[in-house]
């Protein structure tokens, strides 16, 4: 087997970062919980170590909106579970009720995953109110309008699908 010069440095790199991470973790650093959170979704895909990682830096540092937006944003896009993400999404809103990132996903999950669509859509509305061009709150209020007028994603597919 053959490994790049390139490969090795970043499997190298990623070594050296876990275990300079591992050697801090002791110190109860909210920042540091929040880096090696960071490691273990964007490098590792180690969700579960990421969440303990996050939750346990949101614990450290409980007015960080930020924290909470993030340990959301995880459990409700990699790990499925809604009513934790809802909670933590609660807590970001909590602490700055303008998130607009937190505002616009915590709408996609109430109308995606909850099924709660006019909650969605006052949240959406909140963040279209804040950020007029945003294109994910765009998107995700035109959802909700198609929910509401009784389109959903397999009718949108299956005319779409038909069409000439």
């Amino acid at each position: 087997m053959h490994f790049t010069t390139e490969f090795l440095l970043m499997c190298f790199t990623y070594q050296f970062l876990l275990m300079h991470f591992a050697r801090f973790l002791s110190f109860n650093s909210a920042k540091i919980h929040f880096e090696f959170a960071e490691i273990q979704c964007s490098i590792s895909k180690n969700y579960d170590l990421a969440r303990i990682h996050y939750l346990k830096a949101a614990q450290i540092l409980p007015s960080s909106d930020e924290l909470w937006f993030k340990s959301a944003h995880l459990l409700h896009y990699h790990m499925r579970e809604n009513s934790e993400a809802e909670r933590c999404y609660q807590q970001c809103l909590s602490r700055n009720p303008v998130h607009v990132r937190a505002l616009i996903h915590y709408g996609f999950l109430l109308c995606n995953a909850l099924q709660r669509h006019m909650s969605a859509k006052k949240l959406l509305a909140r963040a279209l109110q804040l950020q007029p061009d945003d294109a994910d709150a765009k998107f995700g209020m035109s959802v909700v309008e198609l929910i509401q007028m009784g389109i959903n994603n397999d009718k949108l597919l299956s005319d779409s699908r038909g069409a000439p």
